[in-house]
């Protein structure tokens, strides 16, 4: 069984994805699954991130030799980071680039 995260025509919903087509489900895919009668298209649907995040933990300088890269000293603990959930991205959707060098970036 294959759930994924959809929208179509500002709704968003979980769905059983079965062949070309997705079978929306009742609410949210934790506990009892139950679908609705409500059946789209899989190829009219936008796929969405698993999930609604609230925030990303993340951990910086933990290859030593990208951190070796950059000019840092190898931390004695992980460095933890958070960013803010409008980092995720959306399948099939475009990615800006800034133009400005960021350090450690572009």
């Amino acid at each position: 069984m294959h759930i994924g995260r959809f929208t179509y025509d500002k709704a968003v919903f979980y769905g059983i994805i079965n062949g070309d087509e997705v079978a929306v489900l009742e609410g949210e895919p934790y506990g009892q699954i139950k679908t609705s009668r409500i059946v789209y298209p899989l190829a009219h649907l936008k796929l969405l991130a698993p999930c609604v995040p609230t925030k990303a933990v993340c951990v910086g300088l933990n290859y030593r030799n990208h951190a070796l890269e950059l000019g840092h000293q190898i931390p004695d603990e992980p460095v933890l980071f958070l960013k803010p959930p409008t980092t995720g991205y959306r399948s099939r959707s475009r990615c800006r680039l800034s133009s400005a060098k960021q350090p450690g970036g572009l």
